[in-house]
Order: C-alpha cells, then structure tokens, then sequence
C-alpha cells in the first residue's frame, strides 16, 4: 500500500514537472563573459530609472478631455460683464441682444479709467498667467488640478479711491440669464433705449447740436467676461484685457465661440462654459454728427457650439502601476537578450572566435588532458 502510495506521488510530481514553463538550466553549462556582465548592468541601470520615473509618475493624475454632442437644449446661459469704457456714461451705452430678438441692458456706473497701484499689480498678474498659459498648454491642465480660485485674479474696483480729479469712464457691469443661442453685446456711442421694434443708440443732444466732429474715445478694459459660473481652475481668455487709443471713433470687434464644458475633478465639480476668441479692430471716419465707415464701439459677439467638453482627472491604479513596472521589466530583458546575441555575433565576425565558445573550448581541452592523465596512470598500475 506504501508502494503504491509513493508510485502515486512520484507520477504526480512528474505530471506537475511537464508544465514546468520556466525549465532551469544545470550549472555547469553556464559560462559567464565579459560582454555578458557589460549588457547586464546596461539593463539594470535602465530598469531602475524606469521604474523610479514610472512610480514617480504613479502619484500624479492626468486630465482628460471627452468631446460629445451638446444635447442639453434647455440650459441657460449665464453671462458676468465687467467692463470700463474711457468715456462718461452720459455719452455711451451698453446692450445685450440675441438672434430671438430679445435684449438686455447692462448696469452703469462712473469710475475712473486709470486703476490704483494695487489694481494694476492685480492686473499684470492676471496678464502674466493667461500668457503662460497660451505658451504653455500643460499649465492649463496643472491650474485645473489645483482647483485655483480665478476669482482672486479679477480686478477688485475700490469705490474709495484717493483720487481727486473728476470722473473719466464709464463701467457697465451685470450678470444675465439668456437662452443658449447666438447674441452680441454692444457697446455704443449714445445711451441705449428699448423700443416696440427693437433697441437704438441716442446721442447726447450737446453733441448733436455741436458745430465740431463727433469723435469718442473707445479705450476699454474688460475686467471679467465669462459665459458660465466662476470656476476655479478655469480663466477667461479676455479678463484683463486693455485697449487704449489715441485715435477716435475706433471699432473694436470680438467674435467669440462658446464651448459648453463639464468639469469633474478632486476638487472641483462644476458645469460652465468656456471660450475662445477673436478680435479685431479699425478706425472708422467720422463726419460732422455722423460716421460714415462703420459704426465706432465695442462689439462682442458670441455663437454657441455644438459640442460639449468633458475634463475629468484621471488617477492610476495600483494595478495599472503593476502592469507597467512588468511591462518595463520584461521588455528591457528581452531586448537586452537580443542586444547580448548582436554583440556576440558581432564579436564573433570580427575576431574570429566567440568568448563563450572559446571558453567551452578551453574547458573540453582541460577535461580531455585530464582524462588522458587518467588512462595513463591506470596502465601503468596494471
């Protein structure tokens, strides 16, 4: 019964041995080289500064970005304005209207056109880092990950200003709900009145009645200007932009594509609208009380796109890590093996012989001497 038992024991261990996939190599038939010992610490040195930038690269997540077709017809459009206009209000006026026909009016508000020291370091701040940004894409995707508040970056207005010189400009600033359709936001010469059939632009009568050429200044910045709910993370591409003019009656035009967009973040979660934008800008020719190349003013028009944006950020798993650190390691052994028979082949081309091969040799050589030895002496005892 013990017999059987081990014939039984011994027959299983032989089944488990034939598939054995990783089939060992005795000792003795190794042989161990100069150019063998140099591949082999090229590819351990090539493993370790993979690996180390592989989990390096582990603790950091990626952003991703999903296109889709925006099918969300009845979201509104929630659109922030402020912007300050180098002229007195009484001469200026701004409107929103859209492709339905309806229309809108901004807040007005007198202030100054020059800032104070601290707006202009609020300023070139924010100037500094939409230029950044337009250098260099990945930031964008860095301030995305660290939940920046944009916020802060928006120009503060300090109703308590230290200065004594009478007012300059003109702010018009508001929040508005529109349908997601097409519109444009006009800022003109002359205050902007509502009528049954539309909307229209009245000139200050003492420049109607002025004998001189009607000549505006147009010198803007645009403080804020976003199409969706303050994100952070997210910045408007205009906020912080200035124009300034020595050169009346200029038309500045801004063509803007509206792009919906869904953020899903660590730390933030949010459904906004981004933009990108165009811009252009002319001189027009005035006449007494009248232009007549155009119409001077700031024009921001702005179309709404069909696709829909989805940032998400991405973290690795601990098993995507483990796939990666097997992929590293099984692809630099098996290249260096064909490395390692390349320079043997090489070797062997150029110097005639294989180092392992004359190894093997020398051992064959040795072990045949020593087996003669061996013969001898045992004819000679008999």
């Amino acid at each position: 019964m013990r017999r059987r038992l081990s014939q039984v024991r011994r027959e299983s261990v032989g089944l488990v041995k034939r598939v054995d996939a990783f089939p060992k190599i005795p000792d003795d038939c190794r042989e161990k080289s100069t150019t063998g010992a140099t591949v082999s610490l090229l590819s351990f040195s090539v493993i370790a500064i993979l690996v180390t930038s592989e989990v390096q690269r582990y603790g950091r997540s990626e952003i991703r970005y999903q296109y889709e077709v925006d099918r969300e017809i009845s979201e509104k459009l929630n659109i922030t304005v402020d912007i300050t206009v180098a002229m007195p209000c009484e001469y200026v006026g701004a409107d929103v209207t859209n492709s339905l026909g309806h229309y809108w009016s901004l807040r007005d508000q007198m202030t100054y056109f020059e800032l104070t020291e601290k707006q202009k370091r609020e300023q070139r701040k924010l100037q500094s880092v939409r230029r950044a940004i337009n250098a260099k894409r990945s930031l964008r995707d860095v301030i995305l990950q660290s939940g920046l508040d944009t916020s802060r970056t928006i120009i503060r207005h300090d109703h308590k200003t230290l200065y004594k010189k009478q007012v300059d400009a003109c702010r018009f600033h508001g929040q508005l709900e529109i349908d997601k359709v097409s519109g444009t936001l006009h800022i003109m010469a002359g205050r902007s009145v509502q009528h049954g059939s539309g909307h229209n632009h009245y000139l200050a009568p003492d420049l109607l009645q002025s004998d001189k050429p009607v000549t505006y200044n147009f010198s803007h910045r645009i403080d804020l200007l976003s199409f969706g709910a303050l994100t952070p993370g997210i910045l408007n591409p205009l906020d912080g932009e200035e124009k300034n003019t020595d050169t009346g009656n200029m038309m500045y035009q801004y063509v803007v594509q509206v792009v919906p967009t869904t953020v899903r973040t660590s730390r933030i979660s949010a459904q906004t609208h981004q933009f990108a934008v165009t811009e252009r800008e002319k001189a027009v020719e005035a006449a007494y009380g009248r232009v007549t190349s155009g119409v001077a003013g700031i024009y921001i028009a702005f179309e709404l796109s069909s696709i829909r944006v989805h940032i998400t950020e991405e973290e690795r798993s601990l098993g995507h890590l483990a796939v990666r650190l097997c992929g590293i390691i099984g692809g630099v052994y098996t290249t260096s093996g064909v490395l390692y028979s390349l320079m043997a082949t090489l070797t062997a081309q150029l110097f005639g012989k294989d180092e392992t091969v004359q190894v093997l040799q020398e051992t064959i050589t040795t072990d045949g001497s020593v087996q003669e030895q061996e013969e001898t002496v045992t004819v000679e005892l008999h």
